[in-house]
């Protein structure tokens, strides 16, 4: 991967900054059938990311250009079992390790890291034949105070053939609460906890034209599903509704 970027700095006096990183990314995976119905599976990868995130301006610190970026090692195992002929249940047990690097002094470095594992389990699929669900539920078991990491997510998501031309959809999802901030020296900020539903209906028009309704956050729920600092949360939407109609030729 390699990945170039430059930022201009508009202020007067300013200078244009650049930088870039380039590593490998590797990647792979290895799944075993059971049986007809029972699967494992293997995961092992590695991600990375510019060490200044999403500011840039940040570029301006020297030794950000003599470091290598920030590393997410991924290890990931599980099974997957089908159930019938259109619903399988999942589970997945992961291990996610960040390497931050870190300036301790003028030219002297170290390197800042992070664990978490958790495991995660799905049902996905046809119930019925006019009956789609997706469920999934998260727990994470962090090693250490991670910003922005709750303990358990819940999600669910149905859709429901009523007629040939008309279906409804209904889904809920639930957050735990999580750090914001993990300085040790201010006391501890949280994003509470909340749970979003949200409903949808479509119907097809003609057998080309299909027109659709989706409304977000049914019960006009507060809640601030992400944040970059105590003074910078996320407020998620309030209820809104979405209409759309959409054609095939």
């Amino acid at each position: 991967d390699n990945m170039d970027y430059d930022v201009d700095n508009n202020l007067p006096g300013g200078t244009p900054e650049t930088d870039s990183d380039e590593t490998l990314s590797p990647k792979v995976g290895l799944i075993y059938d059971v049986t007809d119905n029972v699967s494992l599976y293997a995961v092992y990868s590695e991600t990375f990311q510019q060490i200044t995130g999403d500011q840039y301006a940040n570029i301006k610190k020297d030794w950000y250009k003599d470091v290598d970026p920030i590393t997410h090692e991924t290890t990931e195992f599980g099974f997957k079992f089908d159930l019938n002929e259109g619903l399988s249940l999942s589970a997945a047990y992961f291990e996610i390790n960040s390497i931050t690097p870190n300036q301790v002094d003028t030219g002297v470095y170290n390197t800042l890291e992070s664990e978490i594992g958790g495991f995660e389990l799905q049902l996905l699929g046809t119930i019925t034949d006019n009956w789609f669900i997706s469920a999934g539920y998260t727990n994470l078991e962090p090693e250490s105070t991670i910003q922005e990491a709750p303990e358990n997510v819940f999600s669910l998501w149905n859709n429901i053939l009523i007629t040939d031309r008309l279906s409804v959809n209904f889904s809920f999802i639930y957050q735990d609460s999580s750090i914001i901030d993990i300085d040790d020296d201010a006391p501890r900020a949280y994003l509470p906890d909340y749970s979003r539903i949200d409903v949808g209906a479509a119907y097809a028009l003609t057998n080309n034209t299909r027109l659709q309704v989706q409304v977000e956050n049914l019960t006009d729920e507060l809640y601030f599903p992400s944040s970059h600092d105590t003074h910078q949360a996320t407020v998620g939407a309030p209820v809104h509704a979405t209409f759309g109609i959409t054609s095939s030729f």
